[in-house]
């Protein structure tokens, strides 16, 4: 397994105009790995995956170091340029790591869309092309089946990005028919919010500050501010999920309480209230609100409702959730939308009163007219 490993550049790491350089159309790809191959010590494989958004040589080399360098040397080559301009950019997986990855690609689960179902063939492709050049054997062979039967069983079992996507269309193209909700709940908590964020602007401006809740929000803008928005998103979601999920039953006699952002740090919260706590700190790194919506879910996979925030950013719409660090609106599948806020609208989306089991994290928001306040039609 130590031979086996795989070098290469896609989307996260490489700009698209420098994966244009390094990218093979399907005609040269024989060509490219026979060339490739012979620069290797005998008894090596290799196989070249290549499309618009990576770039990939996957190998099983005899002689690894030779085999990395020669690999970083070719697709400079291809690229036009020094060996030393790709440093920062190229990836190399080794080992266990590189059959995982290899996996995680046929799956879709690395594309740009998440859970793509095109990518499944261009791996497949890319093994039969290295078949066809002579430039796979035993090893390449089992690992490219393998990866094409894992992206298989993957949607079977998990369902495809076409899913997600239709499921999540409204947040491209809202059905303005529908009529806006009001949330009464959500206006109480705006109010409060307000009066909170007068707070930590007042422990900016005059620091040392006394204001316990508001110096802890002050400290986080501090640390976030001057960063890259989506850098932003990813650490305001991190910072908060290390708070403990807190239900509302065990907090008060209360079926459903939405927490302020000073409130949750004191006691934590459930989900929807880990999202207003990250929707706060964004509002005051001047986030745009339109750029910003809470999501009412019901999660298929726990059956239970559940809350998230959606971020839009230069890289597309983020997912801010308190069960994981890392999420894309492609991989929602299991995720049932039934309604959409922020301080600009709110619109319902789902069926009027979705199933709620019994025992589970409710959100009598999502429960009818009276919890809602909402007009009946």
């Amino acid at each position: 397994m130590d031979k086996l490993f795989l070098v290469g550049v896609n989307h996260k790491v490489a700009p698209a105009a420098l994966r244009e350089r390094l990218a093979f159309n399907t005609e040269h790809v024989l060509q490219a790995t026979s060339r490739l191959h012979a620069r290797l010590a005998e008894g090596s494989e290799v196989a070249l995956i290549s499309t618009c958004n990576r770039t990939e040589i996957v190998l099983y080399a005899c002689d690894p170091s030779r085999a990395e360098l020669a690999a970083r040397h070719f697709l400079a080559e291809a690229g036009g340029m020094a060996p030393a301009a790709l440093a920062n950019v190229l990836y190399v997986h080794r080992g266990c790591q590189a059959a995982r990855h290899l996996l995680q690609v046929a799956a879709g689960l690395d594309s740009l869309v998440v859970g793509e179902n095109e990518i499944q063939g261009q791996v497949r492709t890319a093994g039969e092309l290295a078949r066809t050049a002579g430039t796979s054997g035993p090893w390449l062979n089992a690992w490219f089946r393998a990866a094409v039967q894992c992206g298989k069983r993957v949607r079977a079992e998990h369902g495809t990005a076409a899913e997600s996507a239709s499921r999540f269309a409204f947040l491209e193209r809202p059905d303005l028919s529908r009529r806006p909700s009001r949330l009464r709940k959500w206006e109480f908590l705006q109010i409060r919010m307000e009066d909170e964020r007068r707070r930590v602007v007042a422990c900016v401006l005059h620091m040392p500050c006394r204001d316990i809740q508001a110096r802890s929000y002050a400290a986080l803008l501090a640390r976030l501010r001057h960063k890259p928005r989506r850098e932003q998103v990813d650490e305001v979601n991190r910072h908060f999920n290390q708070f403990p999920y807190v239900p509302d039953y065990t907090d008060a006699d209360v079926r459903d309480i939405w927490r302020s952002p000073f409130l949750f740090i004191q006691t934590s919260g459930d989900c929807e209230d880990f999202a207003i706590a990250k929707y706060f700190v964004l509002r005051l790194l001047q986030v745009p609100e339109e750029d910003l919506r809470f999501l009412l879910v019901h999660d298929d996979r726990r059956r239970a409702d559940h809350a998230v925030l959606l971020v839009h950013t230069e890289a597309g719409v983020a997912v801010l959730d308190n069960l994981t660090n890392g999420l894309s609106l492609d991989e929602l599948a299991h995720y049932r939308p039934l309604m959409t806020f922020n301080a600009l609208e709110s619109w319902r989306i789902g069926p009027e009163r979705p199933a709620v089991p019994s025992g589970g994290a409710a959100l009598d928001v999502l429960n009818g007219a009276a919890a809602l306040d909402v007009p009946a039609n």
